[in-house]
């Protein structure tokens, strides 16, 4: 019993070569119960690339900072998609649910629209037509009428833009005005007829109106007007607000403001606009003081050619 009890305190017993601590030691695969190495047990960057899994490796959380996210910059990739976050603020956005965003600058070697598309500062095209005055802001323009009765300022394009329903058309501005431009005026953000070709037969637009400071969503078919007022709100002199619309060949046209549905009208209510359907955006005033709008990152899109 005294040589078993002394044989289990020597520390150096079985290290022998041919022994068995020393062949289990030097054995190709040393087997263990299932999940029995832990995580304190490895140190940190033990780990090389070589000895990661080169199968799917599916809903981890990966990030280069811990918490990554509003109070921490950096990368993070996990079961949800990929986010950037700098400065408090998420710059890159790819959920797996689609429709990724990206703010800030970005460098690109070439873009490739998928859609009849007009964005940015007004500058995609040359055919805009304006009237009144109309000056350049950093990610767009304002338009400002004159100081007297029905004074007009409007810019469309409609010779190489078509925005029939049919090609399903989206539809998105930015747009400010002053306390004083709001009152005693009639504004117009559309797609369809633009406004100086009247209505009456063949004429057809949707989008949004703007009738001294109330906003509505626009429908017009010929001389019928089928617009609402937005239910429970209020434009803010100075402020920015987001106008949206989206149309759906054969299902809906949705309008939002600020990004929330205030309304939505089968397909069928508006797939007879006219077939030339253009983008315009007017301010007209209704007394004899000058009205402005600031208009920012317009974008249009469309399918091309059916």
């Amino acid at each position: 019993m005294r040589l078993i009890t002394e044989h289990n305190e020597d520390e150096t017993a079985h290290l022998g070569a041919g022994q068995s601590l020393q062949s289990h030691k030097a054995a190709e695969i040393i087997d263990h119960l299932a999940e029995s190495i832990v995580e304190d047990k490895i140190g940190d960057g033990e780990i090389s690339s070589r000895c990661i899994t080169s199968n799917q490796i599916i809903g981890k959380d990966f990030r280069t900072s811990q918490d990554v996210g509003e109070d921490v910059d950096g990368i993070k990739f996990n079961g949800s998609g990929i986010e950037m976050w700098q400065s408090g603020e998420k710059k890159v956005d790819i959920p797996v649910s689609g429709k990724p965003t990206f703010k800030g600058n970005l460098s690109v070697d070439s873009i490739s629209f998928l859609r009849d598309t007009l964005m940015g500062w007004f500058g995609a095209t040359s055919n805009w037509s304006y009237s009144g005055t109309r000056g350049f802001l950093s990610t767009g323009i304002y338009l400002r009428t004159a100081s007297s009765l029905n004074a007009v300022a409007d810019i469309y394009c409609l010779d190489d833009f078509d925005a029939l329903p049919a090609k399903n058309p989206f539809f998105d501005i930015k747009f400010s005005m002053s306390t004083s431009s709001l009152s005693n005026v009639l504004a117009f953000l559309l797609i369809g007829t633009p406004m100086i070709h009247g209505t009456g037969s063949g004429t057809g637009r949707l989008g949004f109106k703007i009738v001294d400071g109330v906003l509505y969503t626009l429908f017009e078919n010929e001389s019928t007007d089928y617009s609402e007022a937005v239910p429970g709100f209020t434009l803010v002199g100075g402020s920015d607000h987001r106008l949206s619309m989206d149309v759906k060949e054969d299902e809906y046209v949705r309008w939002y403001v600020d990004g929330i549905l205030i309304r939505e009208e089968p397909y069928t209510n508006v797939y007879e606009l006219p077939q030339s359907s253009g983008v315009d955006f007017y301010i007209k005033t209704t007394d004899t003081s000058y009205k402005q709008i600031n208009l920012r990152n317009c974008n249009v899109t469309a399918d091309y050619e059916l």
